[in-house]
């Protein structure tokens, strides 16, 4: 019986802890999935983000060059919340920034591109020696 009471006062303050660990952590900001990013920058960032994840589980990029981006959009992220603190963000820091969206946009590109072009010289390959 006491054993029981016992058993029960543990598992509640397990699930207190627990619940309460959630609640701080998305209180501190972490996007949830369902809401919608602020403003074109941060919905430029979250298309990118969305994108390098589709690449990588259909097999258009490699897992060192999907952390290699990663690290790379994550410096872009934390660029952009530098700039919101200090000063705000204004047309021409937006402007730059989007510019660097671009740019990391078009690095997707080339890395897509690429691993297009080798999967494409692979199937010709395999094609002529089956003919």
């Amino acid at each position: 019986m006491r054993y029981n009471k016992l058993l029960k006062g543990a598992a509640l303050a397990l699930l207190c802890a627990s619940v309460t660990g959630i609640q701080s952590a998305n209180a501190q900001g972490y996007a949830l999935s369902f809401q919608r990013p602020l403003g074109p920058v941060k919905t430029k960032m979250v298309n990118l983000e969305n994108r390098l994840f589709c690449d990588f589980n259909i097999g258009l990029i490699d897992p060192l060059e999907y952390a290699t981006l990663t690290r790379d959009l994550d410096g872009i992220r934390v660029h952009e919340e530098q700039l919101r603190q200090d000063s705000g963000l204004h047309l021409t820091t937006e402007r730059h920034l989007m510019n660097r969206l671009a740019f990391f946009d078009s690095v997707i590109n080339a890395h897509e591109a690429d691993k297009v072009s080798s999967v494409a010289t692979r199937q010709v390959i395999l094609k002529e020696k089956l003919y």
